[in-house]
């Protein structure tokens, strides 16, 4: 309730409803205005006065926890707000609302804020900033205004509000913010994982490294080695690395894993039982197993950040800033939204009609000196052993499935098969089938996304880049980069022209999209001894490394 007229000479019974606490604040200096929270005693609540309210302004925060809020929700958190229509303090409001709002959500992430009171014809656009506030009332309050407001970020728990006839004599309407009774059942995505225990990594290994691959030795052809190899592959790992299948809710917290929710199933089963014993132990062994998670999710995740590199700083910064990924539906023109094979075929089709306009390759136009007069050198093992020692394990699978953890923990056994296969298939020119295959993502290049504006990244077989890096590395021998005109060499544009524009340009570029993200930390409030932190380990190296220096 907004411009209650309160004061110190009314007695507390003239605002007081029964069954109702209240929360009010109320003007010392002149008459008028006033703000009460009426909150049902049976729901806890508290005044929080933690939060100064500057001199001038007419708010009321309160921290209320009903018995049950729906699951993304800890409690609710409500900003009871008068402001004058003649007050200068617009500015002032507006930067306390954010300020305060910034504060209540770094400290609990997972409330629900409802600012609502009498705006008057306030500029309220400052709080919707973004994706988490938004302004639900949509009809006139007062005559032809739309003067009483409500900014929240629970939008989607409640339905769209009511202006109802005034109460009393009062000249604004009354508005009905009801929430949601009926349940929302989020739906889960389907997961399939490949769990690698050590007991499981321990008896892999003892088959790799008895195996003699005369399966691959003794066939004929490339496209039969690599059949048999990724056969015999494939096969072992479905036999100790079974697939299983996990389900996640977009609600779940990060450190949430399958064993959890498996004990919070049995302590819930033993519970709706009646064995207190049973419910005891799985309440005791799920606490354990959460605290046990926090702890892990806390060093691996976050207590790294402080020395990791630049790109995981961006990915936190980005989640801090607000700057969340938009619609990834990808709609077409003519097919239903949920028809997901009818819309990755008009998508395939959309890709593969880039390259049919162009006419298929003529072997008899290609220059005088191909083919080559003398054989590629074969590959030695060891020079194989060394690419699947490198394979980064923390990357993604190619189509095959082949956790990328084995190939690089079993390079010594993987490497002469996998070496006998490359040379086979360099000397008959032949690539096998398995790594021509990919697994195409399309990333929208807009928003909302649209067909024509998609950009395809593809995860392609391991196995298959390692034969790129030694096809790379033979072509490489043969130009002549004198010729280019620029080329990048360790993050650094060389000119042949002796200009670093090119160089200049990229450092100015890729700082300033850095410091924008620097400058919408500032309204989380961190020290400047943190902002300081971050600029020397995220944007000075940028501006620092090969820097151009001029005389």
């Amino acid at each position: 309730m907004s411009e209650t007229w309160e004061s110190n000479s009314h007695p507390e019974s003239a605002i007081a409803v029964s069954d109702f606490n209240v929360f009010s604040t109320l003007r010392t200096d002149k008459r008028g205005g006033g703000v009460a929270v009426y909150v049902k005693q049976q729901i806890m609540s508290r005044h929080m006065t933690e939060y100064d309210v500057p001199d001038g302004l007419e708010c009321a925060w309160i921290w209320t926890r009903p018995r049950r809020l729906p699951r993304p929700l800890s409690a609710i958190i409500v900003c009871g707000v008068y402001f004058p229509p003649s007050s200068p303090n617009g500015d002032l409001l507006i930067d306390h609302l954010l300020t305060v709002s910034d504060k209540i959500r770094g400290k609990h992430p997972d409330c629900g804020i409802a600012i609502l009171g009498d705006f008057n014809r306030l500029d309220t656009s400052g709080l919707c900033r973004g994706t988490v506030m938004s302004q639900v009332v949509r009809n006139n309050t007062r005559g032809n205004a739309m003067l009483d407001l409500i900014v929240t970020n629970m939008k989607n728990e409640y339905h769209p509000p009511t202006v109802l006839p005034p109460v009393g004599l009062s000249d604004h309407l009354s508005v009905l913010w009801s929430p949601k009774e009926e349940h929302v059942r989020i739906k889960p995505t389907v997961k399939h994982i490949r769990h690698l225990s050590e007991q499981d990594l321990f008896e892999f290994g003892r088959w790799a490294t008895t195996h003699d691959w005369s399966e691959v030795y003794n066939a004929s052809g490339t496209t039969a080695k690599a059949n048999a190899f990724h056969a015999t592959l494939e096969d072992a790992i479905a036999t100790f690395f079974p697939i299983k299948t996990i389900k996640t809710l977009s609600s779940d917290k990060p450190w949430i894993t399958p064993n959890i929710k498996r004990l919070i199933a049995l302590r819930q089963k033993a519970f709706h039982k009646q064995s207190p014993a049973v419910w005891k132990l799985y309440r005791n062994m799920t606490h354990r197993a959460i605290t046990r998670a926090k702890k892990n999710h806390f060093k691996d995740r976050v207590a790294s950040l402080k020395t990791a590199i630049p790109r995981k700083w961006h990915q936190e910064v980005m989640n801090m800033a607000n700057a969340r990924k938009g619609e990834t539906a990808i709609k077409v023109p003519g097919l239903d939204t949920e028809d997901n094979a009818a819309i990755a075929n008009a998508i395939n089709s959309k890709f593969a009609g880039i390259s049919q306009s162009l006419p298929p390759l003529d072997f008899t136009t290609l220059p005088s000196f191909l083919p080559a007069s003398k054989q590629l050198p074969p590959l030695q093992v060891w020079d194989v052993y060394k690419r699947l020692l490198a394979i980064k394990s923390s990357k993604a699978p190619g189509p095959d499935s082949i956790p990328l953890k084995l190939l690089r923990e079993f390079a010594c056994e993987f490497a002469d098969p996998f070496c006998h296969i490359l040379n086979t298939s360099f000397a008959e020119g032949l690539v096998p089938s398995q790594w021509k295959e990919a697994v195409v993502v399309p990333i929208p290049k807009s928003q909302p996304p649209t067909l024509d504006q998609l950009r395809p990244i593809s995860l392609t077989s391991q196995f298959s880049k390692i034969a790129e890096y030694f096809a790379l590395n033979w072509i490489l021998n043969d130009i002549d980069f004198d010729s280019l005109p620029r080329l990048k060499l360790l993050g650094v544009f060389v000119q042949n022209n002796l200009r670093w524009d090119k160089q200049v340009y990229y450092m100015e570029g890729t700082a300033a999209k850095k410091l924008y993200f620097l400058k919408r930390l500032k309204r989380f409030n961190l020290s400047h001894s943190d902002l300081t932190t971050i600029y020397t380990g995220y944007i000075r190296p940028i501006l620092e490394y090969a820097a151009p220096a001029w005389s």
